[in-house]
């Protein structure tokens, strides 16, 4: 039933990546004329050195010099659906999304693919960003009122803080293991942002949390189908060469004692509970 339930679920984020692409490729959605600058310039420098042009236009598209190439319409596809079947609580029953879940997600596409239209919105969370005073006003007052609802969500107990743990820690490691080799450089990337917030949403049986929820998910498939997959990594360096073999031989050395600690854990707790249990059968 488990399983259903989520097939459900992610046959209407399909519906929902559909409906973003096809604002995406709308006129009603202005195409950034530095992506067409930048792939035409590829495509004619490619052309007076490769003879093929089929290889041409691979090489631009390998190169992510543009990012809308049928290829990487269906893999961003591919990659939301596991992103969101990870994302997706394992008690989720279908009968508590119902259309007004979808209807609400759907609309957050539309309304945030429009928003983020205005000169005004076109602005980004990172270690290099600059902001207008009416954009700092905006973010303050935003971060006041996302703080205090998320506390709220938090007093309340309808917060996942064991997905946001496993977040957290997640990118935790990835910082460190980035930052051992070269200069980080954040970005944080709107799938990010409501990746996080997410988790302070997931109490399906209460409105509030539902249409939240379906509006941070619209969003962030919005952020798949506009910006590829990159969106969920905010780190950021300049070129650094492959992991080098002792390098790797650190981080599997590493690994496997942080498995062998967790696994040691996971059997004395598991069999302390075998225990009570026999006592307690015993009494």
């Amino acid at each position: 039933m488990i399983i259903q339930n989520k097939i459900i679920y992610l046959s209407g984020i399909v519906m929902t990546y559909f409906l973003s692409e096809l604002l995406k490729t709308s006129p009603i959605i202005h195409k950034n004329p530095r992506n067409v600058q930048k792939y035409e310039h590829c495509i004619n420098v490619l052309l007076q050195s490769v003879h093929y042009v089929k290889d041409v236009y691979d090489m631009c598209d390998t190169l992510h010099v543009v990012d809308d190439s049928f290829n990487n319409f269906t893999c961003d596809l591919v990659h939301l659906l596991f992103y969101c079947y990870a994302l997706v609580p394992s008690n989720l029953h279908s009968s508590q999304l119902g259309a007004d879940y979808w209807l609400v997600c759907n609309a957050a596409v539309i309304v945030y693919s429009l928003i983020t239209q205005w000169k005004f919105f076109e602005f980004s969370y990172s270690s290099t960003s600059v902001y207008t005073t009416g954009q700092v006003y905006f973010n303050v007052a935003l971060c006041i009122i996302l703080i205090g609802v998320l506390l709220k969500q938090v007093y309340q107990k309808r917060a996942n803080l064991h997905m946001l743990l496993a977040i957290v820690l997640g990118y935790t490691a990835l910082y460190v293991m980035i930052r051992s080799v070269a200069e980080v450089h954040f970005h944080f990337h709107h799938v990010f942002v409501c990746t996080i917030i997410l988790c302070f949403f997931t109490k399906f049986e209460y409105r509030f949390d539902r249409y939240i929820h379906a509006i941070l998910i619209g969003i962030l498939v919005q952020g798949f189908s506009f910006f590829t997959v990159n969106e969920i990594f905010i780190f950021s360096t300049y070129h650094v060469s492959p992991p080098s073999l002792e390098y790797i031989s650190c981080l599997f050395v590493i690994s496997f004692v942080i498995w062998f600690i967790l696994k040691r854990l996971h059997s004395t707790k598991q069999k302390k509970e075998e225990v009570h249990i026999h006592e307690y059968q015993i009494i």
